[in-house]
């Protein structure tokens, strides 16, 4: 049996590219679709999900919505909460804390999902969540290959998966040789609409450029950052004897002064090439989180 191919699709710049190359027939067809729902992604990223989603079905492939929750209702509330690599400030020192938040909020769905695509039995837990038993048979017999979007210069996130299930499968790097700019050009030629990267509206790892590209073109999602940015504080989600913030100056996001430039666009005043920040990938988020 030919295992199904399904794309890891983020509705960022480099799955947008993967999802266009195979309707272009420059890549091999796909069978599925899978896009991971924080639940707080910025509206430019929801219609370019909209977009390439109905580019995908009108050549026959759907693309599954899946879900783990909202991570930022879940962050504010008093029940479970998957720790978001926010930057700490406190006593013992600054740094990062642990990024459990893609683990729980994207990869859990995406596998659930796919191990319902393959045939394992839909069940719902003792807590009334609803989850996917395991796929019967010989490990790794039944499986999907799982395209995810990591161009020639992230490729240093490729990984392998680690269940048997999935067989990971880098297009980008492995057939085509593409690098993020590769894939900017492509669509900038044959998608009409431009296509923003792909993360969370109160992502820690933003930094001054990408915040101040939201606060001048997404002023809505900006003030729910900083309205978020103040209740993590308020109801103390650091760890103890720390504050926790969403600015890596570890200061209220609405103080901070986001008129400095960042190492990227310093490079580029200087003529260096610039591959862009790459979209917080499932199989190849930023890794820059340390414990505090």
């Amino acid at each position: 049996m030919t295992a199904p191919v399904v794309l890891s699709l983020g509705a960022g710049v480099q799955s947008t590219a993967l999802a266009l190359l195979s309707i272009e027939g420059h890549l091999p067809p796909l069978d599925h679709a899978i896009f991971a729902d924080t639940g707080w992604e910025p509206p430019a990223v929801y219609e370019q999900l909209r977009r390439i989603s109905e580019a995908l079905a009108a050549v026959g492939i759907p693309t599954h919505i899946v879900s783990n929750g909202n991570i930022r209702s879940d962050a504010l509330s008093d029940g479970r909460f998957a720790s978001m690599p926010l930057h700490m400030k406190g006593d013992a020192g600054n740094g990062m804390g642990r990024r459990q938040c893609t683990q729980e909020y994207k990869l859990v769905p995406i596998k659930r999902k796919i191990r319902e695509l393959l045939g394992a039995t839909p069940y719902v837990t003792k807590g009334g969540q609803a989850s996917v038993r395991r796929v019967g048979g010989r490990p790794g017999v039944k499986h999907v290959e799982m395209w995810v979007g990591i161009s020639t210069d992230e490729f240093e996130r490729q990984k392998p998966a680690d269940v048997k299930y999935i067989r990971r499968v880098d297009p980008l790097i492995d057939i085509l040789n593409m690098s993020r700019e590769d894939c900017a050009a492509y669509l900038a030629e044959r998608w009409p609409w431009p296509v923003e990267r792909s993360a969370c509206i109160g992502c820690p790892f933003h930094d001054n450029e990408e915040w101040r590209h939201m606060l001048a073109n997404d002023p809505g999602s900006f003030a729910d950052a900083v309205e978020f940015d103040v209740q993590i504080r308020s109801r103390g989600l650091g760890t103890f004897k720390s504050e926790a913030y969403l600015h890596e100056d570890r200061v209220p996001l609405a103080d901070a002064d986001l008129s400095k430039l960042t190492k990227r666009e310093k490079a580029r005043a200087q003529g260096i090439l610039d591959f862009g920040r790459p979209g917080c990938s499932p199989w190849g988020c930023p890794s820059r989180a340390t414990l505090v």
